[in-house]
């Protein structure tokens, strides 16, 4: 019923779009009054919104837990942008916040490609793209004289974006979290960015952090838009009025002060680049500063699921203490660790991550967790101590560092809609675990003689038993088919 009503408003909205579609399928407004804006000359279309919720509070720190179940390595596996009537499906992630007088609230992101080069003057370099789900204000593209004309490169929104108010501002963006934002490059428009009007211009990045999107990029079906001249609804975003800049110019001999914008409808239109319109800021998140993506409500790989990242502290760092062997009592592991660094006093556990593969930056050889976890320790959690976990069942000893590869990290874990940061991976190898069970120099048939089983060792047919003690071994009622071969050489 939900579904029907949506659709229902969508088309009304669509409706009474109709008449102000020029020919070529864009807006153009009257160039007698330059004041007159976008807001003014677009009908009102109210819609029922459906599952209203309010902004993710700070205040929920300890209420979600990282698992297996609900995080991955990578962002691989985040549904894309999907097709859900006429609005805007797929992944959303929340990274950093919007500061304002009233509030300090996590910023919720639309992901637009979970990996991709098209930002990126490195073609090894994967990127996550992300816009804004709301807007962080309103401003004008260009403050001044609307005879002035201005692109991109040089408007007042691009500095806001990426100077003190914004990017640079500790209220907005930790310095960590800043530091895994990329610099974005793109000369031009690629092949899945959509049409648009001929007077449209594409406006490049040249390594700004932040930017808002090109008129193109917003009708890019790949990102989940619709493309230019089909119903325009999936560009819409929540805010108060939700009419928002993209970074594109529209010049012509008669429109040459101008600049693009996404209507309250979600249809892209045109402006005075001194009036004011909301932001909604776009960005590329390095995937190789990336450790853990999590969803925080629903399940992974849901379509609407919301994440939130962990990513590296690169002041934080974890190993095991300074020469100290990790041991192992039959499956109990015991761990001496150490967190260095200048943020070591901001971690908050020491972490266990256990792999199917070697970790690597940015998962590009596509390793698997078999296990997460929290180090058990004895009182409270200190930078420097003893942690115990459990080896869990399938995964054997003998194969550490070979079937399996085991990891430290140090993590500062946050609220459930903030910014987690972590140690890059330590890796413990077998060398550096002493098994505390004795073991012997002795095989029946393919089983290792212990200190556990040496009671009681199994045959093909029968049991065995070892004595230490006179270096004796006992067979009752045995035999022995498979075996090892002695090679002297």
């Amino acid at each position: 019923m939900k579904r029907t009503k949506r659709f229902l408003a969508m088309l009304l909205t669509l409706i009474l779009c109709v008449g102000e579609i020029s020919s070529a399928g864009f807006k153009v407004f009257a160039a007698g009054d330059e004041n007159d804006t976008a807001e003014a000359m677009t009908e009102e279309v109210t819609e029922e919104e459906d599952n209203v919720e309010e902004a993710p509070s700070l205040d929920r720190a300890g209420k979600f837990e990282k698992t297996v179940e609900n995080t991955r390595l990578d962002t691989k596996e985040m549904s894309g942008p999907k097709s859900l009537d006429l609005i805007w499906g797929g992944s959303f992630v929340y990274y950093g916040k919007q500061y304002t007088a009233l509030e300090n609230k996590p910023l919720k992101y639309r992901v637009l490609d979970r990996s991709t080069t098209d930002f990126s003057n490195d073609i090894n370099k994967k990127t996550m793209l992300l816009d804004c789900d709301t807007y962080i204000g309103q401003r004008a593209y260009k403050s001044g004289d609307t005879g002035v004309t201005s692109e991109w490169k040089d408007s007042g929104l691009k500095e806001y974006l990426n100077g003190d108010d914004f990017l640079e501002s500790e209220y907005c963006f930790t310095a960590t979290e800043r530091s895994a934002i990329a610099k974005s490059y793109k000369n031009n428009k690629n092949t899945n960015d959509g049409n648009n009007d001929s007077y449209v211009t594409f406006a490049p990045l040249t390594g700004e952090k932040i930017f808002v999107l090109d008129a193109y990029e917003a009708a890019n079906s790949t990102y989940g838009f619709w493309q230019y001249g089909q119903a325009p609804d999936k560009r819409r975003i929540k805010g108060d009025n939700n009419a928002w800049w993209l970074r594109s110019n529209y010049t012509n001999s008669t429109y040459n002060t101008m600049a693009c914008i996404v209507l309250n409808n979600g249809q892209i239109s045109m402006d005075y680049i001194n009036q004011q319109y909301g932001v909604s800021p776009a960005y590329n998140i390095d995937l190789s500063r990336v450790l853990f993506s999590s969803a925080v409500k629903w399940d992974y790989g849901d379509i609407d699921a919301e994440y939130k990242l962990t990513v590296f502290d690169d002041n934080m760092n974890v190993s095991l203490d300074s020469g100290k062997k990790a041991t192992i009592t039959r499956s109990t592991v015991t761990i001496p660790y150490s967190v260095s660094g200048k943020n070591a006093g901001n971690a908050k556990s020491v972490n266990i991550l256990i792999l199917d593969k070697a970790y690597t930056a940015g998962n590009t050889n596509d390793a698997e967790i078999k296990y997460y976890g929290k180090l058990s320790i004895s009182g409270d959690f200190a930078t420097t101590g003893t942690g115990t976990f459990t080896l869990p069942d399938g995964l054997s000893f003998d194969d550490w560092g070979k079937g399996y590869k085991v990891y430290l990290i140090a993590e500062d874990i946050n609220g459930e809609y903030e910014t987690d940061y972590a140690s890059a991976p330590f890796e413990i190898s077998i060398s550096d675990v002493e098994d505390t069970i004795a073991k012997y120099d002795l095989w029946v048939g393919i089983t290792r003689v212990t200190e556990d089983n040496m009671g009681s060792i199994p045959c093909d047919i029968g049991k065995a038993s070892y004595d230490p003690a006179t270096n004796t071994l006992t067979f009752k009622d045995a035999k022995i088919i498979n075996g090892y071969e002695y090679n002297t050489s």
